[in-house]
């Protein structure tokens, strides 16, 4: 398998990147740093509202500017809103979920931050994200229809949801592994829409049999595996990574993504969670993904444990981390720049040289 190599990173990505950790988070912040830059990195990485909090425990020698100082804090005052909001939200959609006897699981920022941020400012959120059943989609569709929320995107210069019509709601359903998204208006100075997103196929072939696994799962024992909710963070971080339909809006790469599943395994996983998530991966041929994050795991932390499940995957060929365009493209064109390039640009849509052939903007 590929090596970590030294990288060379200037002073505020690698403090970016400390400053990204929970666990073994150090006790001092140097903080001789570009701060407009740092700034830039944190903004791009959806990191400002964890930095702020980690930058609370710790002694910064360089004083941060004020102004970067006042924003953070802001940031995570209205992340902390925002994200009360979504729980809240979130708590109807299961009650009801639960009272007709569905099966809807919550997953990423949903699971993660009561699980180890334990703080609703530290994590933004921009939707909630739930793994069901496919046969479970009539009934959850009535029940988003009875709490007000719409199948749309919002128009911007109308300030309103515009439904989606048939032919793009039958477009979307031929090319993604998630259902076209709920929206609700929300009347928060924090957060103009609320977004419910529904999945019901870990990967690109839209297969379901993964799933069918996890939420049988869940209906007998009440909660989602730790193997199985690594396996979707990793296939949903592969994702977004590689299309272009996410490069287009700059949702390609972000720390943040990597922080998620670092520390769910530091934190959560034993050695006999993470043999079972390799186990699941390559029975339904989801080895790709896990290498995937695995392998960029060990290029940001090197946190020791990666080499040996990278091992246990027995992926020869490796040149699937160097592509981008999957499902969206129909071909794989190679990165021009470099990972950590990509994660610290702030915008990477000039890999592309045209626009994606399926792209709906929420």
């Amino acid at each position: 398998m590929n090596k970590v190599i030294n990288v060379a990173l200037n002073k505020e990505a690698k403090a970016a990147i400390e400053i990204s950790k929970i666990t073994g988070l150090g006790n001092e912040f140097d903080g001789n740093i570009n701060w407009p830059l740092f700034f830039q990195y944190l903004i791009s990485n959806r990191m400002l509202s964890l930095f702020w909090k980690n930058s609370n425990h710790m002694l910064i020698k360089q004083a941060m500017p004020k102004y970067i100082s006042t924003v953070a804090r802001s940031m995570y005052i209205s992340t902390k809103y925002r994200n009360e909001i979504y729980f809240s939200e979130l708590n109807k959609i299961l009650q009801l979920c639960k009272e007709n006897q569905i099966t809807c699981v919550p997953v990423k920022g949903a699971r993660l931050i009561p699980l180890l941020y334990k703080d609703y400012g530290s994590r933004f959120m921009g939707d909630v994200d739930c793994l069901i059943s496919q046969e479970s989609f009539s009934a959850i569709n009535d029940i988003m229809i009875s709490l007000g929320y719409i199948q749309g995107k919002f128009d911007k210069d109308l300030q309103k949801i515009i439904p989606i019509n048939r032919a793009e709601k039958l477009k979307w359903k031929l090319n993604m592994s998630n259902y076209y998204p709920y929206l609700k208006e929300c009347d928060s100075e924090h957060m103009r829409i609320i977004k419910i997103d529904f999945r019901y196929s870990l990967d690109d072939t839209l297969s379901t049999s993964s799933m069918k696994e996890i939420i049988d799962h869940v209906f007998k024992a009440g909660e989602m595996k730790k193997a199985h909710t690594l396996v979707h963070l990793c296939t949903h971080l592969y994702d977004e990574s590689k299309h272009s339909m996410s490069l287009y809006i700059g949702k390609d790469v972000n720390l943040i993504k990597y922080v998620d599943i670092r520390e769910f395994i530091l934190q959560i996983m034993t050695e006999e969670d993470l043999v079972e998530a390799v186990q699941f991966c390559l029975k339904y041929k989801l080895e790709k993904q896990l290498y995937y994050v695995l392998h960029h795991l060990e290029l940001i932390y090197n946190d020791g444990y990666e080499e040996k499940y990278l091992d246990m995957l027995g992926i020869k060929d490796t040149a699937f981390l160097n592509t981008y365009g999957d499902n969206t493209l129909n071909d794989n064109k190679v990165w021009k720049k470099t990972f950590f390039q990509r994660m610290f640009s702030g915008n990477n849509s000039d890999e592309l040289d045209e626009t994606p052939k399926y792209f709906v903007e929420i």
